[in-house]
């Protein structure tokens, strides 16, 4: 299962300095292969920068072209060029790693920890010739030393071990599925890969795409364990962290895609929290258990079982009226208790009567489809809109719904879900509202 032989990239030297190399790569001869995804592009900017003495950055994209990148607003990124009389970038125990084209034709280039021997010895990084640039289909393939041991990440998926097995291919594509089905992916996409080395040594590789990806780790006795990442597009834009330890190499990475943020202090409690309580009762039963049972109850959430038909920012008028629900929120903070319910950010649509949807259109709040009309899919509701993130008004329509829902129950938190658009439609559209025409 070996990728598949292209003639790759000529590298020509444009800047190189000892923290930044920078060229352009001519395609040598077209791949050949994958043809419905589009051409070879015929030449590619690269720019190869040690940005902190344990990170480097690559990216690779097409001379004249543009192309969708994670935007800057939503991850900024760090930037620098290091400098070695600049003592604020080194971290306890980290190593100056340094970059080198090791052939020019065909394209190949290494990263390796500066205060090892030859060439070779001691790399952590290794980007082979066999790159592949198209506009629907992109590919690199990485080397790993002889003394690599482990190699973990690439998730978020079910599987029996976060180790990466060789022969196997892992796949990046977000999906609203419950965890209980197995080798599957699940909401969250991290293209990111920890590898452990003989000595105790680490590293990570993680690739800044948000398009649908795969990896495929090899192990064959001519070229060693090969790591193999292709996407469907975007560019290649690759950070190599140096570690050397688990923890160091975390702490790098984070520098790149953000902390974590400062979680409430009652949010570190016990929860309570399930799908399936069919009305306020049951919800008001459960927490006075906890109390019989003298466990200590932080925080009651509830599921979409309180809302009005599954409409985001209402309670169902039967089994969760406004006015018993917010006594019951009082009494939870009474009790020095909190109260959190869920938002799916689908919005029933075709309900002029519904304000978080006439409201959204009138702003033009929602995703489009290619014919400029908002894009329409099914969640639990029924026929829903989704959010567009990047439109100019989202975000104050957004607060605003939000704002008018505190008035109605005074929740302390809440828990968003389904946020990366969940759509139940299927593809022959059986059973669903999907191809209603939204005008």
């Amino acid at each position: 299962m070996l990728f598949p032989k292209v003639s790759g990239y000529s590298f020509t030297e444009t800047l190189n300095e000892p923290s930044h190399i920078t060229g352009t790569l001519d395609l040598i001869q077209d791949s050949g292969v994958f043809s419905s995804y589009g051409n070879d592009f015929q030449q590619l900017s690269i720019d190869i920068t040690l940005e902190t003495n344990n990170r480097t950055h690559i990216k690779i994209t097409p001379v004249g072209e543009n192309r969708w990148e994670v935007p800057e607003s939503l991850l900024p990124r760090p930037g620098g060029i290091y400098n070695s009389s600049d003592n604020s970038f080194p971290l306890p125990g980290s190593l100056i790693t340094t970059p080198i084209v090791s052939s020019t034709s065909p394209f190949d280039m290494v990263i390796k920890r500066s205060n090892s021997g030859t060439l070779f010895s001691d790399y952590i990084f290794n980007l082979t010739s066999q790159l592949i640039f198209k506009d629907q289909y992109l590919q690199f393939v990485l080397r790993s030393s002889d003394d690599v041991s482990q190699s973990f990440g690439f998730g978020e998926s079910t599987r029996s071990t976060q180790r990466l097995v060789p022969g196997t291919k892992y796949a990046l594509w977000a999906t609203d599925i419950m965890a209980a089905a197995f080798n599957t992916s699940l909401y969250g996409v991290h293209p990111f890969i920890l590898q452990i080395k003989t000595n105790g040594r680490c590293h990570g590789i993680f690739f800044l795409n948000s398009n649908a990806m795969q990896l495929t780790l090899n192990e064959s006795p001519q070229y060693g364990q090969t790591l193999g990442i292709q996407s469907t597009g975007g560019v290649l834009d690759i950070y190599v962290f140096s570690g050397p330890t688990p923890q160091s190499v975390i702490s790098q990475y984070l520098q790149v895609i953000g902390r974590p943020a400062m979680v409430p202090y009652w949010s570190l409690g016990f929860h309570n929290c399930r799908w399936g309580y069919k009305n306020l009762t049951i919800v008001e039963e459960v927490v006075a258990n906890y109390s019989k049972a003298g466990i200590p109850l932080e925080t009651e959430w509830v599921d979409i079982d309180y809302m009005d038909a599954y409409l985001d920012f209402t309670t169902d008028p039967i089994n969760f009226p406004q006015a018993k629900l917010q006594a019951f929120v009082n009494q939870l903070h009474t009790n020095n208790q909190h109260f959190v319910p869920i938002v799916d950010p689908g919005i029933y649509a075709l309900d002029s009567t519904y304000p978080a949807y006439s409201e959204g259109i009138d702003q033009k709040v929602f995703i489009s489809a290619i014919n400029d009309q908002p894009y329409l899919g099914q969640v639990w509701p029924g026929p829903t809109y989704f959010p567009d993130w990047f439109a100019t008004n989202t975000q104050s329509w957004w607060t605003s719904q939000f704002s008018l829902f505190q008035d109605i129950v005074n929740f302390d938190g809440i828990w968003i879900d389904m946020n990366e658009v969940s759509n139940f439609c299927n593809p022959t559209g059986d059973g669903q509202v999907c191809t209603e025409d939204p005008s």
